[in-house]
């Protein structure tokens, strides 16, 4: 049902015509909401948008938490500068027009807004300074696929039930975010290669190369055997009669074999092994530059007769961010989150990762974010686990966090790297009090990873 909830958006949002279609603008919430906390505003937007049978139009320019690596794009405070447009072109140009003009209409301070909601005006703006919870669009269409989804979320030691309607909440927060985070841009695709290069690429590489050096002795012990084995044979038949079949078969393994040893050949020079690990980890695929990015989408979901396709055509969104597993990823949050709900250190994620290895006795590799620095210096006194997490700067304490403008000093290409990095991952410990908790899980809904499960400390919606 996911991939029939993303393509009815995509031909809502994306219209063969915006020309005369009516029109919900509004812009992005201010910097005193957090990265979570926008993301899902935006959704109950796009819900609002929907139920009323308008197109959502995000004003350019407005989305604040842009950082300075945008600016050097030519695409300042634009979410455009990491992720795919919202709504198509046409769409964005009708309602800046009929708002420059001004006829769009302030619906939000107004007695009757569904009305005018529901009403012939083409371009109406709506832009609240807290909004969530809307998702009445997921009533109107798509059944009730929440109600055969798995309880798949583990709060404390036992898997915790939902009511009905906060499944339903859950499944459409999923839908919502999915859409709006889909299609990473060649930037941020840049940013998270960069990522995974710093934090993993020389353990990939390695494990590569000896895999290669493996691969290269068998070739020559087959080889070796293949023609001791040709010898033999020709010196003790006489006639194609007698040759046992297996002699033809080994032979023609040997011809693929020396066709592969030439191959892994090729590869051990120096330069060209470097040229050939970078192909074979971390290739390049379609027009945005990413390898395998996290996308549910089916490959022609778009409105057959629009001409709005991503990417100028293509459709190359391949599946899953290139990871070495099995790996936990957990979100250690020690900051301002303290006063709406439990935090909890690094050990205790550690102790519920440890039961993690019950079912998977392999799993040593941990994906970990946090904004203090401290909760990395830890890292070193849990050698049971290799942790993995992105080369930037945090503060030095839970203390520093208070000031509501400190996760700016993170580039959002980090951030959003950060994200989808974790979405990916095989298991995930967090806490769904917190908005940004709730965006992986919601990407994690989407991604082929709801049956994986979560581990929560603690529990919200």
């Amino acid at each position: 049902m996911t991939r029939g909830a993303q393509r009815d958006m995509w031909r809502h949002q994306f219209p063969a015509s915006c020309t005369g279609r009516r029109l919900m603008l509004t812009r992005w919430p201010g910097l005193h909401h957090g990265m979570g906390s926008m993301v899902h505003v935006m959704g109950a937007y796009l819900s609002i948008a929907l139920r009323s049978n308008r197109t959502l139009v995000v004003m350019p320019g407005t989305f604040e938490r842009a950082t300075r690596e945008c600016e050097d794009l030519h695409k300042a405070q634009q979410w455009e500068c990491y992720f795919f447009p919202i709504s198509s072109p046409g769409c964005v140009q009708e309602a800046m027009a009929a708002h420059d003009r001004g006829e769009a209409p302030d619906i939000w301070a107004q007695e009757g807004r569904e009305d005018m909601l529901a009403g012939a005006t083409q371009v109406v703006y709506l832009a609240l300074s807290s909004l969530f919870g809307d998702i009445d669009a997921a009533r109107l269409r798509w059944g009730k696929p929440w109600l055969d989804r798995p309880h798949t979320i583990q709060e404390a030691a036992s898997i915790s039930t939902q009511e009905p309607d906060w499944m339903m909440a859950r499944w459409w927060r999923a839908q919502t975010t999915r859409f709006l985070l889909r299609w990473p841009s060649a930037h941020l695709c840049h940013v998270i290669n960069r990522v995974r290069h710093v934090s993993y690429g020389l353990l990939v590489a390695n494990r590569v190369a000896a895999v290669a050096a493996q691969q290269g002795s068998i070739v020559e012990s087959l080889n070796a055997t293949v023609a001791a084995s040709s010898a033999a044979t020709s010196a003790a038949t006489s006639s194609a009669e007698e040759r046992d079949p297996l002699d033809d078969l080994l032979l023609l393994i040997a011809a693929k074999a020396r066709e592969t040893g030439r191959e892994i050949l090729a590869a051990n020079g120096n330069a060209t092994r470097v040229r050939s690990l970078q192909s074979h980890v971390w290739p390049n695929r379609g027009r945005s530059g990413c390898h395998n990015l996290p996308s549910s989408i089916p490959a022609a979901f778009h409105n057959p007769s629009s001409s709005q396709q991503p990417h100028g055509g293509s459709m190359d969104v391949g599946g899953e961010v290139f990871m070495v597993r099995p790996v936990v990823s957990m979100h250690v949050r020690l900051s301002d989150k303290g006063s709406e709900m439990g935090l909890h250190p690094l050990p205790s994620f550690l102790v519920m990762a440890s039961r993690l290895r019950q079912h998977r006795p392999d799993l040593r590799h941990v994906w970990l974010s946090t904004e203090v620095q401290s909760v990395i210096d830890e890292t070193n006194d849990h050698p049971d686990w290799t942790f993995f997490y992105t080369n930037s700067s945090r503060v030095n304490s839970a203390e520093q966090m208070k000031d509501a403008h400190e996760n700016a000093r993170q580039p959002m290409g980090i951030i959003f790297a950060n994200l989808l990095i974790t979405s990916e991952c095989d298991y995930f410990i967090g806490s769904l009090g917190s908005n940004w908790n709730r965006l992986i899980d919601e990407l994690r809904s989407t991604n082929g990873r709801l049956y994986a499960g979560l581990i929560s400390f603690t529990f919200g919606l």
